[in-house]
């Protein structure tokens, strides 16, 4: 298998863990200070992919997590729970809960 191959299948494993937001595919403590050494060419490159890829995932689930925080602000106002409130729940500022609700503050 050539090095391009190897890559493509390495890509394409760490694009399915994405897309099904499986974070067991990633080893913890994958930076180049926790690899043996000396560092191969092979090792960078899978390490750039590998650590890419966790990149594209933890921001997948970023916006995954505020999705559904907004919509739950968004129920908590309704439910007549202060902005101070829901902000310290959510662990936001009052600002950023503002900003969810909109310019007249009712999502």
């Amino acid at each position: 298998m050539t090095d391009q191959q190897t890559t493509d299948e390495l890509r394409r494993e760490l694009d399915a863990a994405i897309d099904a937001r499986d974070t067991s595919i990633f080893e913890q403590g994958s930076s180049p200070e926790h690899k043996a050494r000396p560092l191969h060419p092979d090792s960078i490159r899978a390490g750039l992919l590998e650590a890419g890829a966790r990149r594209r995932l933890a921001q997948r689930l970023e916006a995954d997590a505020t999705v559904d925080l907004i919509a739950w602000v968004r129920a908590a106002h309704e439910a007549g729970w202060a902005i101070k409130q829901i902000a310290e729940h959510a662990g936001v500022t009052r600002a950023t809960i503002y900003a969810w609700l909109g310019p007249r503050g009712d999502g």
